[in-house]
């Protein structure tokens, strides 16, 4: 649930099984900008799923290669690629306003 996000660790499944949930969607579209939403929905959930799979394999399976970890680590800082983090602190910026 929502409210143990606070007391637990959530991984990145629960963060998108929330993300789908019908109470986050309403108070998303009462609430936010529609590019926000757009954000939030798509952009974020396909970063998580990028991450999430080459990590999963990592902890499940072999060992991440340095190719897999120079992917990850240009989509986080925006090496020849969007920027999860610039990203991140543009829609903070608008969520504040």
């Amino acid at each position: 649930t929502i409210k143990d996000i606070f007391t637990n660790k959530p991984n990145f499944g629960t963060y998108k099984f929330l993300l789908k949930e019908d109470i986050i969607k309403t108070v998303m579209e009462n609430n936010l900008d529609k590019s926000l939403i757009f954000f939030i929905q798509k952009k974020l959930v396909a970063y998580i799923n990028f991450i999430q799979e080459i990590r999963n394999e990592t902890v499940h399976g072999r060992p991440a290669t340095l190719n897999e970890a120079n992917s990850v680590r240009g989509k986080i800082l925006g090496v020849a690629q969007e920027s999860v983090l610039i990203e991140l602190v543009k829609y903070k910026k608008m969520i504040v306003k």
